[in-house]
């Protein structure tokens, strides 16, 4: 019975995290697509005319809007063609495995392969840190205004060639700041980050304490306070919480089989309308055929789960009904605080 109960557990929460998902899919406005398109159509403009520079502002932001794979791909040629090779690397390996989410093979295929390409002229950046600095409490490192993880330190990272701001910082110290020229053409740069100079008058923050308290001091591993599992008897009502359990599934194995079928229908009204447009072209040289053949493959996403979600849901549902027990056995409703939520159980005979 454990067993038919963890099968329930997971499609009930399949079935309720799709009705949940599915708002979300709700078409994007009128206005933002017609916004998305027409900078698409001005870059790809742009693109023909050679003037790369200013295309690739413009295919960020129609992405930025209106996300699409197609735009992607413009994307990552137009870095490469500013010479932007680690944008332009990364870029087309996020088309490629957007591509291949999608179920999009021959996208996928084209986007790793120019990232493939790409990868042996890549340029990169090594930063190195002082031993002093990784004590210090709140140091941090950033390359042109984005965060460098701490585990980053050291590795040799694909970076666009050029000039490269390296910014180190920590509460009570001074900044340090270093411009750095990276060589393009598979280059190799790196920078060292001395130990940073504490501000004059200013006591230099403690590193962090250790917060595993006497758990630790007695021998005993430290953990979360998970407080205590709070348990419910249903008495003879267990036969009638495993009927509602039931009919509740069954719902929503029925909302799922409803949600497959209308969005079936939309992929394959979408994808004609796509091949209307562009035929067989992997990429397509308008936004709104490269959108509808986006929107059809995240409609046929959503009605394969909807099927399968909804025709768990309702399988399980009917078994929890069908074999619901005459009440004479008491259930049991367990809820255990976890880290993060609650654990849910419910026990007894059905």
């Amino acid at each position: 019975m454990s067993q038919i109960l963890l099968v329930i557990r997971r499609w009930s929460l399949a079935a309720l995290c799709l009705l949940v998902v599915t708002p979300a899919y709700a078409q994007r406005s009128v206005s933002d697509k017609a916004a998305a398109e027409a900078l698409f159509d001005e870059a790809l403009e742009l693109m023909t005319n050679k003037r790369y520079a200013e295309a690739c502002p413009k295919l960020e932001e129609s992405q930025r809007i209106d996300a699409g794979i197609g735009t992607l791909l413009y994307l990552a040629e137009c870095y490469e063609k500013t010479g932007r090779t680690a944008s332009a690397w990364a870029t087309f390996r996020e088309a490629a495995s957007a591509a291949s989410a999608a179920g999009q093979s021959d996208r996928a295929r084209q986007g790793k392969a120019r990232a493939d390409r790409l990868e042996p002229s890549l340029s990169k950046l090594t930063v190195r840190v002082a031993p002093e600095n990784k004590s210090i409490s709140g140091f941090q490192v950033t390359r042109g205004g984005e965060l460098v993880q701490a585990p980053l330190f050291e590795a040799a990272l694909p970076v666009d060639p050029g000039q490269q701001l390296i910014e180190a910082t920590a509460p009570g110290y001074e900044t340090f700041t270093k411009t750095v020229s990276v060589p393009a053409n598979g280059g190799r740069a790196e920078v060292l980050i001395p130990a940073l100079v504490p501000l004059p008058g200013t006591a230099a923050p403690a590193a962090p304490a250790s917060t595993e308290g006497t758990a630790a001091d007695a021998g005993q591993p430290a953990q979360a306070d998970q407080g205590s599992a709070l348990t419910t008897d249903t008495g003879t009502g267990g036969s009638s919480t495993a009927s509602t359990v039931g009919i509740v599934l069954m719902g929503a194995g029925a909302a799922g089989l409803v949600v497959g079928t209308v969005f079936g229908l939309e992929a394959i009204n979408k994808n004609k309308d796509a091949k209307d447009i562009c035929g067989d072209d992997n990429s397509c040289p308008t936004k709104k055929g490269e959108q509808l053949s986006d929107d059809a493959q995240r409609a046929a996403l959503v009605s394969t789960i909807g099927f399968v979600a909804g025709g768990a849901a309702l399988a399980a549902g009917a078994v929890l009904y069908l074999t619901a027990d005459d009440g004479s056995e008491a259930g049991r409703v367990q809820v255990n605080p976890v880290a993060g939520g609650a654990q849910f159980s419910f026990s007894g005979r059905f």
